[in-house]
C-alpha cells in the first residue's frame, strides 16, 4: 500500500476516503477487515505499529467500510483530532483481514496547518 501526504487545518474536521490496495496494485477486499490509522509524531518514523500505539496522536479504528469489494474505507477524523500543533507528523495503515496476516503499510507525511487566525 502506498501513502500519500495528508495536509489538514488545525481543528478542522476532515473525511478522508482511503483505496487500499496490494502490491500489484489490486484493490484489498475489506469485507470482514479492520483499517487502523494512526498518525503520530515524526520523530517515531522507526515504529509506527508498537505493541499498544500508546505514542499515536490519532488512531481510528473502522470495522464497515463504504466499498468494501473495492477497498474503500473513509476515516473520519474530528475536530477534536486534528486539535494537533500545527507541523508535520507521520501516518500509517494497517489492513487486520478477516483471515491472514495484517498487511501495514509505509509512513506517509500527515501535515497540520495554522488556522487562519493562528498566523494574525
Amino acid at each position: 500500500m502506498a501513502n500519500y501526504p495528508i495536509e489538514i487545518v488545525r481543528s478542522a474536521s476532515a473525511s478522508i476516503t482511503l483505496i487500499l490496495k496490494d502490491n500489484d496494485n489490486v484493490a484489498i477486499n475489506l469485507t470482514g477487515a479492520t483499517v487502523i490509522f494512526a498518525v503520530k509524531n515524526k520523530k517515531d518514523t522507526t515504529e509506527i505499529w508498537d505493541s499498544d500505539d500508546s505514542t499515536a496522536k490519532i488512531k481510528v479504528t473502522n470495522t464497515v467500510h463504504s466499498l468494501p469489494l473495492q477497498g474503500q474505507t473513509v476515516i473520519v477524523l474530528s475536530n477534536e483530532d486534528t486539535d494537533l500543533l500545527p507541523g508535520q507528523y507521520i501516518y500509517g495503515i494497517k489492513v487486520i483481514p478477516a483471515t491472514g496476516a495484517s498487511m501495514p503499510s509505509g509512513i506517509a507525511p500527515f501535515i497540520i496547518t495554522p488556522r487562519a487566525v493562528e498566523g494574525i
